[in-house]
């Protein structure tokens, strides 16, 4: 018995998003890398930014 092959990440919290929006994996994938890997680099840049200009915060 072979199983099917996943092309999209499978995710129970992907699905709810996906879902809420209303929108389709496909339409999905954009808004998705924007907030799990661009946002979070911004938020990763800015915290070394931070900490760089007020080391006592660390």
């Amino acid at each position: 018995m072979r199983l099917p092959v996943v092309r999209a990440p499978i995710n129970g919290l992907i699905i709810l998003t996906i879902g809420l929006a209303g929108t389709t994996h496909k339409e999905s994938y954009k808004p998705m890398f924007i907030m799990s890997v661009a946002f979070t680099l911004l938020g990763t840049v800015a915290a070394g930014i931070l900490l760089m200009l007020f080391p006592g915060l660390a």
